[in-house]
């Protein structure tokens, strides 16, 4: 028997998994392990200017592992323009922090790199700012 039980505080973004096998007698596996996630920062024409501020600052955070071009038109599943970043994952709580201090009014959505894009992109996603709708069906 195997499954997946998300840890009792998701803000830590660990995920806690239970590995339990029966035959003579049972051996419990508990690891915790942290996942990677992607951050998106989203911006329209209007605030393309402040996008632009701050991913300046992105490129310069010693604990930002990669920052992704800005887009010119919506990609994917995201209803609007946007570029992507990827922190080191035993950071993610502390820099959110610091990017909500930085975004200057941007809407930032969090996911986690899981294999199941569907459940990563709905039920486990976060928000810095106001939600947008995503176009799923393009996942």
């Amino acid at each position: 028997m195997f499954w997946l039980q998300k840890s009792v505080s998701y803000s830590s973004f660990l995920t806690e998994l239970l590995i339990i096998f029966c035959n003579d007698h049972t051996i419990l596996f508990h690891m915790s392990i942290e996942i990677q996630h992607h951050i998106h920062i989203y911006f329209s024409d209007a605030t393309e200017s402040t996008a632009k501020d701050v991913y300046q600052k992105l490129q310069q955070h010693p604990n930002v592992l990669s920052v992704g071009r800005f887009h010119p038109k919506p990609v994917g599943p995201h209803p609007v323009r946007q570029f992507q970043i990827m922190v080191k994952p035993d950071i993610l709580e502390d820099f959110l922090l610091w990017l909500d201090t930085i975004r200057n009014g941007l809407d930032v959505f969090i996911h986690p790199l899981i294999d199941d894009d569907l459940l990563a992109h709905t039920k486990l996603v976060r928000w810095l700012g106001n939600p947008h709708t995503l176009n799923l069906d393009r996942l």
